[in-house]
């Protein structure tokens, strides 16, 4: 059947079925549309053929897709994703992929440059041809399992290295315990789903974790249970767990382990029960430390990172590996996509797609317009728009920006929608009233729930303003938004010392890296960079020998580390800082004080 006449087929249906708003009219025949093209993808040969009707749909949607008709974009946006993608890996058709629209155009939304496609492409027809009906019961999980598992996926806990399973085998064991995991696979979103596939351990390991935790999971719990290794931590002496071999999760629960081992197996025990989940780890002033991160659903949903995370750590920013793009992020990135599980699909949906449209509607964002500015056309054949825009939207930077404002206000759980506004401050096309006006949205929308993510792209949007005094009164402001937490009121003050250094005034510089080390010496490494760019500033100047007085106060104040193996003690501010002071003290030729203090630090050379 001619496709043109299957997309009318199906708008015809769900008219008979009683669509009769007329804003669902337009969404649904843009759905439908797009499902027309996919199963036309799935024919031999078919991708390049349906790719030109795929920039036509999208385009269509997104110039014309109203407040309330943003799910048209998604569906466009995740339906060409998926087949620049495919040919992108060189994949001619799309398969039996084609023939799973809502996996399809999922996986489309999904998909980042960080994925391998060929990876994610070969996955997808695996999972879509060999297990048709689970894919099509779940999309969201298969299409999760498809941007996690593209490439190997290889982690390290410390010493010990943990692998993931089979991607197949990952997915088969979800959909085998779905109606036994905590939260339905069928019904929480992909973005969510990334944090329960993520798996490193053995599919058996995952079955014994089911029996002993199924019924009551409770990562935090779980963290907790795990008897704490302290003659590791102490003296410096090979962990039982890793003296054992073959480290995996109920070895931890047999032989114990650091805060490292604590924080994998309740990860591991949240995944296999079917919770989002997260390994946390931040650097103190003292020591490092890892802690667990999960979805907790009981009251409201929201991310608990709590639970393992001393006191010491309740204000430093918690780093994640991204199980999809391996890349370090905040925790405040995870976190925002708690508010997820209370977001309807199709305000999801549009927010997952206005980033891609967005990015797409910029003169240089599409190669298939060759630098041509964005133009929507009046219509498509198939795709009845009805209670659309009464002007089509360009892709001028206000109205790229008005589209995503609509998204967010939708839903403001979707990091990559913020992401892409920030990168349009980075490319120098916001004006510096955009700037103001999108960086005090960030903070109403975001900015007292997920102050993490709030400060991240915080710093872009205040980092793209080019006039220095402008951008001096931004960092004030959002000092004192975070002035209660004092890793991020100190990243702040560096930040505006960078900027002073940038601008060649020097003494402001210097002023921002002193309040650093006088008010935070013991909440964080930023001190110690505080101190580094001080003695670095002197440098220049060739006032070096004024530095050792700064040092030795900072020294006296720095407060020691309490019981620890030298692994850990190492690590702490006390340590680099007395570290700093025996070289500034060698430099003065003061060898007997440098010894002094190294005797204190037990160092031997």
């Amino acid at each position: 059947m001619d496709r043109r006449i299957q997309g009318f087929v199906v708008v015809v249906a769900l008219a008979a079925a009683g669509v009769s708003a007329w804003a669902d009219v337009f969404v649904e025949s843009v759905r439908a549309r797009c499902a027309a093209i996919l199963l036309a993808a799935s024919e031999p040969g078919g991708v390049e053929g349906s790719l030109a009707e795929a920039v036509e749909v999208a385009d269509l949607a997104s110039g014309w897709a109203s407040g309330s008709q943003l799910a048209a974009v998604g569906w466009a946006e995740g339906t060409l994703s998926i087949l620049r993608t495919a040919e992108k890996a060189r994949f001619g058709s799309l398969g039996a992929v084609g023939r799973s629209p809502a996996f399809a155009t999922e996986l489309g939304l999904l998909i980042r440059d960080q994925n391998d496609a060929a990876g994610v492409m070969g996955l997808a027809l695996r999972l879509a041809e060999s297990r048709e009906r689970e894919v099509q019961r779940y999309p969201n999980l298969a299409a999760a399992v498809c941007v996690v598992h593209d490439r190997p996926w290889t982690r390290r806990i410390n010493e010990n290295t943990v692998r993931a399973p089979e991607a197949l085998d990952a997915f088969d064991y979800f959909v085998r315990h779905a109606r036994s995991l905590q939260h339905d696979p069928a019904r929480m979103p992909s973005l969510l789903l990334v944090h329960v596939v993520s798996v490193t351990e053995p599919i058996e390991q995952l079955e014994w974790a089911m029996r002993q935790y199924g019924r009551h999971p409770s990562p935090g719990r779980r963290f907790f249970e795990i008897r704490y290794d302290n003659d590791a931590f102490r003296r410096g002496t090979e962990k039982r767990v890793t003296a054992a071999g073959n480290y995996r999760i109920e070895s931890i629960k047999q032989h114990g382990g650091v805060c490292a081992d604590q924080a994998y197996f309740a990860e591991m025990v949240g995944k296999a029960t079917g919770i989002p989940s997260c390994y946390v780890s931040a650097a103190g002033a003292q020591v490092a430390h890892a802690w667990i991160g999960y979805l907790e659903t009981r009251q409201r949903a929201g991310w608990d990172f709590d639970q393992g995370r001393y006191r010491d750590y309740q204000n430093l920013r918690g780093q994640i590996i991204c199980p999809q793009s391996r890349e370090r992020i905040s925790d405040g990135h995870v976190g925002l996509l708690g508010g997820l599980m209370n977001a309807p699909a199709d305000d999801i949906r549009a927010s997952m797609g206005a980033a891609l449209t967005a990015r797409r509607m910029s003169a240089s964002g599409d190669r298939d317009r060759g630098g041509r500015a964005f133009e929507a056309p009046d219509e498509v054949e198939g795709v009845q728009r009805r209670a659309t825009l009464r002007q089509p939207r360009t892709g001028g930077i206000d109205d790229r920006l008005g589209l995503l404002r609509l998204a967010l206000t939708r839903c403001a759980f979707v990091p990559e929608a913020w992401v892409v506004v920030a990168s349009f401050g980075a490319s120098g096309e916001m004006t510096s009233r955009q700037l103001d006006d999108w960086a005090q949205s960030l903070m109403r929308l975001c900015g007292t729930a997920h102050q993490d993510f709030s400060f991240d792209l915080l710093v872009a949007l205040i980092g793209a303003e080019a006039d220095v005094r402008s951008r001096q009164r931004m960092w004030d402001w959002a000092f004192s938004r975070y002035r209660a937490r004092p890793d991020l009121a100190s990243a702040v003050r560096f930040h505006q010392g960078r900027m002073w250094e940038g601008a060649g005034r020097r003494d402001h510089a210097w002023s921002a890296y002193e309040d650093i080390v006088k008010r935070f010496l013991n909440d964080g490494p930023m001190s110690v960079a505080a101190l580094i760019s001080m003695r670095d500033l002197l440098d220049r100047n060739e006032r070096r020998d004024q530095f050792l007085p700064y040092l030795q106060d900072a020294a006296r104040r720095v407060r020691a580390p309490s019981d620890a193996g030298d692994a850990f003690r190492v690590q702490s501010n006390h340590y680099r800082i007395h570290e700093m002071l025996i070289e500034e003290l060698a430099r003065h030729g003061r060898s007997r004080d440098a010894d002094r203090v190294r005797a204190q630090l037990r160092l031997v050379d």
